[in-house]
């Protein structure tokens, strides 16, 4: 997968930093690396670029209701469920820290966003993995996105500050569920609902 994300020009040693120990997929550092290089691929191709950052709901509580090794299936299950989602070119899923997660949409607008969301959403609430903290009683995951089209002004950093306030947006109102950071866009979503 890492040598796909890179082009196949990569260091199989080196592969190794790039992925997370838990989940299989890959980790923070690589995500800097291929958010960047989408970043600057879409600013010349002047396509759109979204990120998504995902945050599994009452990961705490879960874990204290039952234990930290059901805690690391449960992520290892969730990362194997967002990675199937996002399989198009140019996408990538990482894992951010912790219970975060972050995606990378290239080429895509903001209703093809907001459908990859919702995908993500189910595919982790299919899962059925039982959790008695959460409304629906199974895990479920909160989604932020955020979308532009790159400018030679933009600073990528700002792309991850709004998804990160999208995501906080969506825990903050009960999560499972995803939140677009634009609300223009937040109230067309409404009405297609």
């Amino acid at each position: 997968m890492i040598s796909r994300l890179f082009n196949n020009k990569w260091n199989p040693l080196k592969s190794l930093s790039y992925l997370d120990d838990l989940t299989g997929i890959p980790n923070r550092r690589f995500f800097g690396e291929f958010f960047n290089r989408a970043w600057r691929e879409a600013l010349r191709r002047q396509n759109m670029l979204c990120l998504v950052m995902i945050d599994i709901d009452q990961f705490k509580a879960f874990n204290d209701t039952f234990g930290h090794q059901a805690g690391d299936t449960a992520l290892l299950r969730v990362a194997a469920a967002l990675h199937s989602t996002a399989r198009r070119p140019g996408d990538m899923v990482a894992r951010y820290g912790g219970e975060e997660f972050i995606v990378v949409l290239s080429k895509i607008d903001w209703r093809e966003s907001c459908k990859m969301a919702e995908k993500m959403r189910l595919a982790v609430e299919h899962l059925n993995i039982t959790h008695p903290k959460t409304q629906e009683g199974r895990v479920t995951i909160s989604l932020g996105l955020a979308l532009t089209l790159p400018t030679g002004q933009a600073i990528p950093e700002n792309l991850i500050q709004t998804a990160d306030s999208a995501l906080y947006q969506a825990k903050n109102a009960g999560g499972n569920r995803y939140i677009c950071a634009n609300q223009k866009y937040n109230l067309a979503l409404a009405k297609m609902n």
